[in-house]
């Protein structure tokens, strides 16, 4: 019995075509269904799982095999149970529990809730864009992934349970997800933050993962190169993704120099950084081209971002060669 809190199923094996309001008329035939949800991502046989809560359920096991019967034109539906077995409330029992506890919560501080939750650091950003996904085809669709900036999250579990009890019990699957993940460190704080970054003015000769990453040092660490820009589908600025400190926002106005012809190449932060966007792939290019910067300007609205006043040494191929770097303002 789902004690009104929802028994959820995951299926494979449909028909591509076959989308959520044919599921809506399938399922509903077998019960009381309060959500379906089509997964993005491809299992091994390049299908999609499907994911759908009934409501009211009182045999789990019968309803299963009732299920597992199912077929959708010539296939026959493939269904199973998610690993971790705990359920979760209904919307309306999850307000009408809220509306019970607002007095006694208003008296909780971020302290106090921040002590339940977990960090968890990804390394590869393909990972942070799946993430809800993974936890909802795991069965932990009660822990809520909130993005921290850089490359960590922050697993916060909602209503009675806890993070810290699955994170032990399912550790080899979490360790699949996470360089690591630990409890929550009231010291803990994001020092760093991913920001976009147009560079305009760089000839199409240049435009390889080489050169992208030598213009990156100046201001931070290459992460990303946008897929526009690696599939020549936009050729006013190549974008891509740097890591820098949390409290600098830059501007970039460099020189260098191409067989004897000078360029001038500006570097500008986008305004804002698209969550849903974080990956888009790497360009794979290969460099084509010698080049040498020969002089700098950097105008720095705010933090330091670790250039300071002087000779930079840049190293480019056989050569490293002195850059000049002038802060404004």
């Amino acid at each position: 019995m789902d004690h009104g809190r929802g028994t959820s199923f995951f299926f494979s094996n449909f028909p591509p075509d076959f989308m959520e309001a044919d599921m809506w008329k399938v399922f509903q035939r077998w019960g009381r269904v309060s959500d379906i949800f089509i997964s993005r991502r491809l299992n091994i046989k390049r299908q999609r799982f499907r994911f759908v809560r009934f409501m009211g359920v009182q045999n789990v096991r019968e309803l299963e095999k009732s299920l597992s019967s199912v077929w959708i034109e010539t296939r026959k539906v493939i269904v199973n149970r998610p690993k971790y077995n705990k359920t979760v409330e209904t919307s309306k029992e999850w307000n009408v529990k809220q509306k019970a506890k607002a007095k006694v919560e208003e008296k909780q501080t971020p302290k106090e809730w921040l002590k339940q939750c977990y960090i968890g650091r990804v390394s590869d950003l393909r990972k942070v864009g799946d993430l809800n996904e993974s936890f909802i085809l795991g069965g932990y669709n009660f822990i809520k992934i909130k993005y921290l900036d850089g490359f960590h999250v922050l697993l916060l579990g909602e209503y009675e349970l806890k993070v810290k009890e699955v994170v032990e019990e399912k550790k080899e699957w979490f360790d699949d997800l996470f360089d690591t993940i630990v409890p929550w460190e009231d010291q803990f704080v994001v020092v760093d933050k991913l920001v976009w970054v147009r560079c305009r003015g760089l000839p199409l000769i240049l435009w390889n993962v080489d050169c992208f990453g030598k213009n990156a040092a100046l201001l931070g660490n290459l992460v990303e190169v946008d897929k526009a820009t690696q599939e020549l589908e936009e050729l006013e600025y190549v974008r891509f993704m740097i890591r820098v400190h949390v409290g600098c926002e830059v501007k970039l106005s460099s020189y260098f120099k191409i067989n004897r012809i000078l360029y001038q190449v500006s570097l500008v932060e986008e305004c804002t950084v698209s969550k849903h966007h974080l990956y888009q792939g790497h360009w794979d290019g290969k460099s084509v081209e010698q080049f040498s910067y020969i002089e700098s300007q950097a105008s720095f609205v705010s933090g330091e971002c670790g250039i300071d006043d002087g000779e930079y040494v840049y190293s480019c191929g056989r050569e490293e060669l002195g850059v000049q770097i002038a802060k404004i303002g």
